[in-house]
């Protein structure tokens, strides 16, 4: 009878062994075996020698097959045989297994859509497998069926955009009659407490058209709708006109103007990039204490434009950088009445959208610089 310790680690303790006396290694396998077959995910193993050395139901289940037409198989026939009649891309299935077996170290995970027996969307994670004296056994493949999830996004999605529209008509009539009101206040002279109730009401349907604007933008993007007007523009002018206007929402804090002396062009569409500029400005006030400096910098660089946003704030803790340009991500400590989360998602979405790139540097107490880099043309084959 073969003793088998198992070691756990847990936080900063010592490993805690312990042994499993009365454990076989046949049980163990068979206990192993038991855990994979109740499993949700699919799971697949293959030897260095290009044969299935595992498979369990919920894989065969996924694409139709029975397991015993899998275990002892040779995956290439395995794939040419069963698997790229099941997929709804053929080619990109073969090209990605075909690219795993070029790279047997790489740790990979991306997407599978079967189509039959029934259209699943699967999310595959594979991995080489290594043994006692780190010596490559094969590779393993674990397909989650992401189905459901993805089809709650979609739905998600498609209520997001419906509100949106439907909340743009109403909210644009009642920003209308306000102003229709405070045209009329200045012959018929109502009281100051009017003319402030006037004044309320259009800032705030101002605010709320902005929300929805930001909801249909976000919209746009997860369903790739957003469309560029690109024409040529002199990134110079606008960033000068951009700190000009969101200077004037702030008394409190100073934007630094940083361009070149020459004015740099690109092809962009200007109202989107305008947007970028004001989100970034915005959100470096937003974190930045007052009397503090927000410095805007322009430079092209290698054949491309590039845009710094440079703040004071607090900074971004190492865990948070990764989160920032996610959909509705709010940082530590935000009031749940600032902001929907979602402007450097559209920031980003915006600058991908133009064949460009953002990033950020930040730490704790030293301030954040977001980075916009964007191509001088944009890509022949864009979509407009």
């Amino acid at each position: 009878m073969r003793e088998i310790e198992i070691e756990a680690r847990s936080g900063g303790s010592p490993g805690l062994s312990f042994p499993m006396r009365n454990l076989s290694r046949h049980l163990v396998e068979a206990l192993l075996a038991a855990v994979l077959n109740a499993s949700n995910s699919g799971v697949c193993f293959v030897n260095n020698d290009g044969i299935v050395g595992y498979a369990n139901r919920c894989l065969a289940d996924f694409f139709g097959l029975d397991v015993g037409a899998l275990v002892g198989v040779r995956h290439a026939d395995v794939v040419s045989r069963s698997l790229l009649a099941q997929v709804q891309d053929p080619v990109a299935f073969a090209g990605s297994l075909e690219r795993l077996g070029t790279h047997v170290e790489e740790t990979t995970l991306d997407e599978v859509v079967v189509a039959r027996p029934a259209l699943r969307i699967l999310e595959r994670y594979s991995a080489p497998v290594y043994g006692d004296q780190e010596q490559l056994l094969g590779r393993v493949y674990v397909y989650a069926d992401m189905t459901e999830v993805r089809q709650l996004d979609q739905n998600k999605d498609a209520f997001l955009s419906l509100v949106s529209h439907e909340l743009r008509t109403p909210v644009t009539s009642i920003k209308g009659y306000a102003q229709l009101l405070q045209r009329r206040a200045r012959t018929e002279h109502p009281s100051e407490q009017t003319m402030i109730a006037y004044a309320t009401i259009e800032r705030q349907t101002s605010r709320m058209q902005e929300l929805i604007d930001m909801l249909l933008d976000v919209s746009r993007l997860e369903s790739g709708r957003l469309r560029l007007d690109a024409r040529d523009v002199n990134v110079s002018d606008l960033v000068g006109r951009v700190a000009e206007m969101v200077q004037m929402t702030s008394d409190a804090h100073e934007i630094a103007l940083r361009v070149p002396a020459k004015s740099v062009w690109l092809e962009a569409d200007e109202h989107r990039l305008e947007q970028v500029l004001v989100n970034l400005l915005a959100n470096g006030i937003r974190y930045t204490p007052e009397g503090g400096t927000i410095t805007l910098s322009l430079k092209e660089i290698d054949g491309a434009v590039q845009i710094a946003v440079r703040d004071e704030g607090v900074g971004i803790s190492t865990h948070s950088l990764d989160k920032v340009f996610e959909r509705f991500y709010r940082a530590e400590g935000v009031p749940e009445s600032q902001g929907l989360g979602v402007g450097l998602y559209i920031t980003r979405g915006i600058v991908e959208r133009h064949g460009g790139s953002i990033r950020v540097e930040s730490a704790p107490g030293r301030g954040s610089t977001f980075t916009v880099t964007l191509p001088l043309r944009l890509a022949p084959d864009y979509d407009h």
